[in-house]
């Protein structure tokens, strides 16, 4: 996008990658996301597991293509801290503008 004669944003393909996990060790967890992804977000929210409700975290990373494998570590060693049945993972393309 050029605006004023200026691009301002550049767009890029990539892709979005969430974990859907309960939301318990909170700090532990978000300490394995921080020391593989710089860039992350981390929504709060209340999720269903087997007809019983729990505190839920989903963590939301945009990345390229090839960090996919990396995501999919991470989900598998929070699964393993937490001592979940399972944790879920999707995966979606995106174009992102950085402004």
């Amino acid at each position: 996008m050029v605006k004023g004669g200026v691009v301002v944003a550049k767009a890029t393909d990539r892709v979005c990658l969430r974990i859907y996990t309960e939301n318990v060790n909170y700090h532990q967890t978000v300490n394995r996301v921080t020391e593989r992804f710089p860039n992350f977000t981390i929504y709060k929210g209340e999720g269903w597991f087997g007809g019983q409700s729990e505190r839920a975290l989903v963590i939301e990373i945009i990345c390229d293509f090839g960090q996919q494998d990396d995501v999919l570590d991470l989900a598998w060693d929070i699964k393993k801290q937490n001592k979940q049945e399972q944790v879920l993972v999707t995966c979606r393309g995106v174009a992102c503008m950085e402004v």
